[in-house]
């Protein structure tokens, strides 16, 4: 370990918490202890990668800390004993504090529990008990194994009992012969419990004999998935009950496949006639010796092991017509992933095991916890996984907040790196930097967003209207030029506001237009400003004829539906199927498509209606699929719209159909 050095940590004399899945450690002065202090009495807690490295500390400054845990996303919780909680990251930053509740702050918390996704905690209250006169069995030590499945406890005369969650089976009742209470009791994987007590680690399963191992320096047992992790000040290990397939290869005198090919492979090595017995002795069973060789590899912590186990495998693998290579190909590459995280440096020590569990997408997250960008980015191509974008919007969100760096290099810099992957959005940084009040940054990286309808709001939020009217203007968008405008109007003074426009020559002729069909007032004002004369008189005019032409238009509009709908029924009533479609085609209908279906279908003729599906506007597409029966066409349609309210349409569309008499 890293810290073996650091006289502040001695386990006997500290409080020591461990995030799972070799996560950091949290340290801290335990007050219980006597012990002599350099400085104020304030406690300290210092954050440590799982080898050891300082992460960060900070002074603790607020009230009396009852408990200290880490959460699933590795955020240190301190608990308080007045019910209130404050979260910081691994890097002592403060997040936010949040409260236990009224209950707990006026009773005040004397114990808490934390687990991964929750706490627990114990109230000073006052309570009445039955006192039964009988301490015999009284329990002092309690674990659950990682799966919740099973139950372990030690009672005060040194009886455990392993049995199930449920407390309705047993597995097993054993006597240490040892009344002393332990340190720690924790699953060790799921067959085997671990205690600690007098420099001593007892593992105790549901049927061999317990195992004893001695420790000459205080430890700490870390409860994991498949296994036990021991932190010392001098070393951090792993201690779990090796896996069948391992037992098979290295077993003494194992005559597992596995175990043939391994030795097959070595004495190929040394190019002994050897190897081609060994393999024909498991010819029969080289599938299986190669998969067993491929997993055991997974379960290997030394880079040795690994690739002696994985040059058996390839070695096994060519005398195999047809193999699979995938596995192989994965688990080289997995191998490679968890030997780079458990590195000094980024001190993440996760099995094989374990990564099954939590995923690839959870250990990228951890990296970036961990600020170690330019790992995860390299795991990341390295395994062929889309994670790229999200990794280099992290590490950009984390330089926008840097305060010590400039801004042109900030920009600079996360410029050079963002325009080579264009998964990435230059607003949703800026937006990062704005919120972090640096207007001016956020600016600058707003200047290398291509997208128009990205860029304009933001930069309108960041109160810069007249560079979002220019760039607004030249995207072309008319949409998101009326929105600046719209914006502007209602932000500016009006004599402003038209100043602003009047430089540019499209925003302007688009104010205009909006005047002229919602507001006469306001467009007569600009006219007048503008000392237009003839505009103003012609505004005149058409404001004198507007009600007469509204009516003729109105009148004019009636008359031509009227028209379209009569000529449609009498061609159908007469028949003339080749009339109607001319007719359909000699311009565009002013009343639609659906009326041609819709006579069509009333007389029933579904294959004349069907020329004019492709005509039919798209809102209503699916409506008339449904009603021609081509319910497998309109679910199609609603598919490739993703509309699932015309889904559930066209299938209860379906079921009615199905329900009808034919």
């Amino acid at each position: 370990m890293e810290w073996q050095r650091d006289p502040d940590v001695n386990l006997d004399r500290v409080i020591l918490t461990t995030s799972k899945y070799g996560g950091p450690i949290a340290v801290m002065r335990d007050p219980s202890k006597i012990v002599k202090v350099q400085s104020t009495g304030k406690p300290v807690i210092s954050i440590y990668s799982s080898s050891g490295c300082l992460i960060s500390s900070f002074k603790w400054n607020s009230g009396h800390l009852v408990k200290i845990g880490w959460s699933s996303i590795e955020e240190l919780l301190c608990i308080q004993d007045d019910g209130n909680v404050l979260i910081y990251d691994m890097f002592s930053n403060y997040q936010h504090t949040f409260r236990m509740g009224q209950e707990a702050q006026d009773s005040k918390v004397i114990e808490a529990r934390i687990f991964t996704s929750g706490m627990g905690k114990l109230e000073a209250q006052d309570s009445k008990h039955i006192d039964l006169g009988d301490d015999t069995s009284l329990i002092v030590a309690m674990a659950v194994s990682e799966p919740q499945r099973k139950l372990a406890v030690m009672t005060n005369s040194g009886m455990v009992w392993i049995g199930g969650s449920d407390l309705h089976h047993c597995y097993r009742l054993f006597d240490t012969h040892n009344k002393t209470p332990p340190k720690e009791l924790v699953w060790c994987g799921e067959d085997a419990v671990a205690i600690y007590r007098d420099s001593n680690v007892e593992i105790i399963d549901e049927k061999e004999d317990p195992l004893n191992f001695y420790f000459e320096i205080p430890i700490k047992l870390v409860q994991e998935l498949d296994c036990v992790r021991i932190v010392s000040q001098y070393s951090h290990e792993i201690l779990q009950k090796v896996p069948f397939v391992v037992q098979e290869i290295f077993r003494i005198n194992g005559t597992g496949p596995g175990a043939y090919l391994l030795e097959a492979s070595k004495q190929f090595k040394k190019r002994s006639y050897r190897a081609d017995e060994y393999i024909h002795l498991v010819k029969p069973k080289l599938v299986k010796a190669v998969d067993q060789c491929i997993t055991a590899a997974g379960h290997e912590f030394t880079a040795e092991g690994q690739k002696m186990l994985m040059k058996a495998a390839q070695y096994g693998k060519c005398f195999l017509a047809e193999f699979n290579p995938s596995p192989y190909v994965e688990m080289c590459r997995m191998l490679r992933v968890l030997n780079a995280v458990r590195d000094v440096k980024i001190g993440i020590p996760v099995t094989c095991n374990q990564l099954k569990v939590i995923g690839i997408q959870k250990l990228l997250d951890m990296l970036l916890i961990r600020r170690q960008y330019f790992l995860a980015i390299h795991i990341a191509k390295h395994l062929r996984l889309p994670d790229s974008s999200r990794i280099l919007m992290h590490w950009a969100y984390y330089k926008v907040q840097q305060s010590q760096l400039d801004r042109e290099e900030i920009a600079s810099e996360i410029a050079v790196k963002i325009m080579q992957n264009p998964g990435v959005s230059f607003s949703e940084i800026a937006m990062k930097a704005a919120d972090c009040g640096k207007t001016q940054l956020a600016i600058k990286l707003l200047d290398h967003e291509k997208r128009a309808s990205l860029q304009v709001p933001l930069l309108l939020r960041l109160g810069q209207e007249q560079v979002a009217l220019q760039k607004a203007v030249e995207s072309g968008n008319t949409d998101l030029v009326y929105t600046v405008l719209l914006h502007l109007r209602e932000n500016m003074p009006l004599a402003k506001f038209q100043m602003v426009i009047r430089k540019f020559a499209l925003a302007q002729a688009l104010y205009l237009k909006y005047c002229r069909e919602h507001n006469r007032e306001t467009l007569r004002d600009v006219y007048t400003q503008e000392d237009d004369h003839n505009a103003l008189a012609a505004c005149s005019i058409y404001e004198c004829y507007d009600s007469k032409v509204a009516h003729l238009f109105v009148n004019e509009i009636l008359c031509v539906h009227r028209y379209w709908w009569l000529r449609i029924e009498c061609l159908c009533e007469l028949e003339q199927w080749e009339e109607l479609e001319k007719f359909s085609k000699s311009k565009k209908s002013p009343i639609g498509y659906e009326p041609f279906i819709d006579a069509c279908l009333e007389c029933g003729k579904q294959l004349e209606a069907q020329k004019y599906m492709p005509r039919v506007k798209e809102e209503l597409k699916v409506k008339y699929f449904c009603k021609l029966g081509m319910f497998d066409e309109a679910l199609q349609y609603a598919i490739e719209k993703r509309d699932p309210d015309a889904k559930k349409y066209v299938q209860a569309q379906k079921q009615l159909a199905d329900k009808l008499p034919r």
